[in-house]
């Protein structure tokens, strides 16, 4: 049983990592990073041995890095000193290089096909272990999904879980504003079982993912977050994206977390 009460703590210096991280390279994705970070976390407390993690929305490749420092697969200060460096296995995108990283992304909208694929040879090999998959809310308008979607349900893959980080926002503007989609009903309609939680709550999340796993469908988890979450002044901005904090910002903001 994980103990959930020491994941805010390892969230909480993952985020300074990921500031550090981006601010460093002077590129990078930080407002999507510390979206999905939380999710990482305890995904990375919930995750067995035997378990596939797949990270379609690769641009948040900053948060994965500085989760799986605080379970040690990686030296935390590498990966800042590294990240986007030429020569470095810490990419801008995940590096199959890197411990802990199962597949690196490509376009966004391939990860859920892939999962798929881990999912159905987990089935056919009989080797056990669920499959996760880590999306972003803009991709979901992509065709590909949609085939993923039914793939599932009609290959009954039932150890394969997709969580949504769904912060509403993309690169030019809120996801309403850009191509209004109802997330819940396309998952729906194909056939899935769904959840939704506080994507910054890790009970809340834990309770909806072992909801969605204790069905015998492919599950989905929209986790409700915030662009840039836990950075004054850059929460819910969506040129937060792909803007990184200048140094002196950064030096102002990690003195106050």
């Amino acid at each position: 049983m994980i103990n959930l009460s020491e994941l805010p703590e390892l969230a909480r210096r993952a985020r300074r990592d990921v500031l550090r991280m981006t601010t460093n390279a002077g590129s990078g994705h930080p407002g999507g990073s510390l979206s999905s970070l939380d999710i990482y976390i305890l995904l990375l407390a919930v995750k067995e041995s035997a378990d596939t993690l797949v990270v379609s929305h690769g641009h948040t490749a900053a948060g994965l890095y500085a989760a799986l420092a605080q379970f040690g697969y990686i030296d935390g200060e590498a990966a800042i000193a590294g990240f986007r460096r030429m020569g470095s296995v810490f990419e801008g995108h995940p590096s199959l290089e890197v411990p802990g990283v199962t597949w690196c992304s490509g376009a966004l909208g391939q990860g859920l096909s892939v999962g798929c694929g881990y999912a159905l040879a987990a089935q056919k090999l009989r080797t056990g272990g669920h499959v996760y998959v880590v999306m972003g809310d803009g991709e979901q308008a992509k065709g590909q999904l949609c085939e993923a979607r039914e793939f599932a349900a009609a290959h009954e893959l039932s150890n394969l879980t997709a969580i949504v980080d769904c912060n509403g926002l993309q690169a030019s503007g809120s996801l309403d504003a850009v191509l209004h989609q109802d997330i819940a009903a396309k998952y729906r309609a194909a056939g899935w079982a769904v959840s939704e939680a506080d994507g910054h709550d890790f009970e809340a999340m834990y309770a909806a993912l072992r909801k969605v796993r204790q069905d015998d469908r492919p599950g989905v988890l929209l986790a409700h977050t915030t662009m840039g979450k836990g950075v004054s002044g850059h929460e819910g901005d969506y040129a937060f994206h792909g803007n990184p904090l200048k140094p002196a910002e950064l030096e102002a903001i990690l003195e106050c977390s």
